[in-house]
């Protein structure tokens, strides 16, 4: 990790060792730098996936084989580009109340109890399409966890000692790669494309931002680490 943007947080966090801030406080104060320290990573690599994509609707419109068809690819990229700053204020919105809304959950239940379960009753609502999306969601967040499973476990461990919790199951992490990959095809959802194209900008968000996933954990991690955690 860069160790003058570490000092700098560090410094910045010194007044919450003073007599004044409980400790419920300080793990509020700690809670809310990590919530900020990751948006702000995830949306400083976003440029990088709309520059991708832009030109990935761009060599798809050219290799179409029909007016038709190129005319989809054109109108969406148009629509991208229209659209780009607010994806990318809407995919900060969506993950960090992803984030305060989990932490909010845990440390009200007093357990790492997870909601992620999901009625039949539930699927049964999923079109074909949103589960499409939803099956590539899920292989993103199987590969984020499978290259970043030990510094997760850490930053899992050190979140549970926070929200003083028993135990913390990984799909309550309120940093993990669920939180990250939903915020963004949420943030997507503004896009009228259709599923090829969805699926396209999930795999570069995947290929672009999931691989800054470790580096992001870390940070977290070592930041908690400089607080004492």
């Amino acid at each position: 990790m860069n160790k003058s943007k570490l000092s700098n947080v560090v410094r910045l966090d010194e007044h919450i060792k003073s007599p004044g801030f409980t400790d419920r406080t300080k793990c509020g104060y700690l809670l809310k730098h990590c919530r900020e320290l990751a948006s702000s990573t995830l949306i400083a690599a976003l440029p990088d996936v709309m520059d991708r994509l832009d030109d990935a609707l761009f060599d798809l419109a050219n290799r179409s084989t029909n007016n038709k068809e190129q005319g989809v690819y054109f109108e969406t990229m148009r629509e991208v580009r229209v659209k780009r700053a607010s994806i990318e204020t809407e995919f900060r919105r969506f993950f960090k109340e992803s984030v305060r809304s989990t932490i909010e959950r845990l440390a009200g239940s007093g357990s790492g109890s997870s909601l992620s379960g999901t009625s039949s009753a539930d699927l049964g609502l999923v079109n074909e399409n949103d589960f499409e999306e939803t099956l590539a969601v899920t292989d993103m967040v199987r590969k984020i966890r499978t290259s970043c499973k030990q510094v997760l476990y850490a930053l899992e461990r050190r979140i549970a000692e926070l929200l003083a919790v028993d135990e913390l199951k990984p799909e309550d992490n309120p940093f993990g790669p669920e939180a990250m990959c939903n915020a963004f095809k949420d943030a997507c959802g503004q896009i009228d494309a259709n599923v090829e194209v969805r699926l396209i900008i999930l795999k570069l968000f995947d290929r672009h931002v999931g691989t800054e996933a470790e580096k992001l954990y870390a940070d977290i991690n070592d930041y908690l680490v400089s607080q004492g955690i």
